[in-house]
């Protein structure tokens, strides 16, 4: 997009926004287009119209992207010499993409989604003991039976500061528990930056920092292929880390 064609685009979304404010997609282009620079994480509604949107075409679709985020975790579970039985949360579950490879590792596996859709799928496979329809920050700050592990695939994505989701994993886990996810690879001197996909990149090092700030053991960290976009793979980080 050019230039020009950017600012055309920012005036017709500020005129959506101005005669519905509340609308969650206009609030999110309105932050990709550059016009919200408070913007620090796709909203609830956002979230639950997209993916309510896409659940029925979902797995399809990233197997066209050549989709690898949950192979790559479960080479990770693999030598991590996990507990037979090891409580886990699949925070950000989806369709059970990722519950699948964590199944073999957990004694008991809890889901938990905003997408009422994509719930429908994953609970049609029989992977979870339970799937919640509940924000995954807000979720983690009430959880009363702390988990082993915690897991979350490409969803920290549509999360601009971690800081509260890192800061309510850490209060969710056991003594020692294991945390495991992804965020897409951005700039290295730029903590985060909303990309015109919608979603969040992040540097290692604000990641490194945050993690430590809310208690975490120092990171494992592998740069991986998550999936493509068009002709072109997309990278991220694949982070292991503990509560000690």
């Amino acid at each position: 997009m050019s230039l020009n064609q950017n600012d055309e685009a920012l005036v017709t979304v500020q005129k959506w926004v101005s005669v519905d404010k509340e609308h969650p997609q206009a609030q999110h282009l309105l932050a990709i287009l550059g016009g919200d620079p408070e913007y620090k994480r796709a909203s609830n509604g956002y979230i639950e119209d997209y993916f309510d949107g896409f659940a029925e075409g979902f797995e399809n679709t990233l197997s066209q992207l050549k989709y690898e985020t949950p192979k790559h975790i479960g080479e990770l579970l693999e030598g991590l010499g996990l507990s037979p039985t090891t409580r886990a949360r699949d925070l950000g579950c989806g369709t059970g993409l990722s519950g699948s490879v964590m199944q073999p590792y957990c004694e008991v596996l809890h889901g938990i989604d905003l997408s009422a859709g994509m719930l429908r799928i994953a609970k049609e496979k029989d992977i979870y003991q339970k799937l919640f329809k509940a924000e995954l920050t807000d979720f983690l700050f009430t959880v009363i039976e702390p988990y082993n592990l915690i897991v979350s695939a490409d969803t920290l994505c549509y999360f601009g500061d971690l800081e509260p989701v890192l800061k309510n994993a850490h209060r969710a886990l056991t003594v020692p528990g294991d945390f495991v996810f992804s965020v897409e690879k951005g700039e290295a001197d730029t903590p985060y930056k909303l990309l015109s996909s919608g979603r969040f990149a992040h540097s290692e090092s604000y990641v490194r920092e945050t993690l430590a700030q809310c208690g975490f053991q120092p990171p494992t960290v592998s740069s991986v292929k998550m999936r493509d976009d068009g002709t072109e793979p997309i990278f991220g980080y694949l982070f292991h880390t503990r509560r000690i």
